[in-house]
């Protein structure tokens, strides 16, 4: 199980879970969760195979979506 939290900067913690979940960045094979905490403008996944003890495989989704989030979370040019 791989537990991750990402601290935001420029976009809400619900418009990154929306576009987690409508991307499919996290396959099917995986449970995962979330938790949002609106204080710290955080959002924490916990993704887990879904077939048993396979850290690697979990360990290249936490990665994907680490750069995917960091990917989405910039600052928007105004002009």
């Amino acid at each position: 199980m791989i537990v991750k939290t990402f601290t935001l900067k420029h976009v809400s913690p619900q418009e990154i879970l929306r576009r987690v979940h409508s991307s499919g960045i996290i396959g099917y094979l995986f449970n995962w969760g979330y938790s949002i905490d609106e204080t710290q403008q955080s959002i924490t996944f916990t993704i887990r195979h879904g077939g048993g003890s396979f850290e690697e495989e979990e360990q290249k989704v936490a990665k994907a979506l680490e750069d995917f989030i960091s990917a989405i979370d910039v600052e928007r040019s105004t002009s």
